[in-house]
């Protein structure tokens, strides 16, 4: 998913950590997208977090 692969790392050699770890700030913002856009959250009415925020704004825009 998202060009993500999973290899072990040997023992004592964290370089092998480091270059999964460069690639992994990338991968998680795609992550955090995706989230905000398409997860239901039944705290927000069953709507993905991205729509409810936008909602929040436009409220709070008025009602100042």
């Amino acid at each position: 998913m998202l060009g993500i692969a999973d290899s072990a790392s040997d023992v004592r050699e964290p370089q092998g950590d480091g270059r999964g770890e460069r690639g992994t700030p990338v991968s998680l913002l795609a992550v955090k997208e995706i989230a905000n856009r398409r997860w239901r959250i039944g705290r927000h009415g069953s709507q993905a977090p991205a729509p409810v925020r936008e909602w929040q704004k436009c409220e709070a825009a008025h009602a100042a």
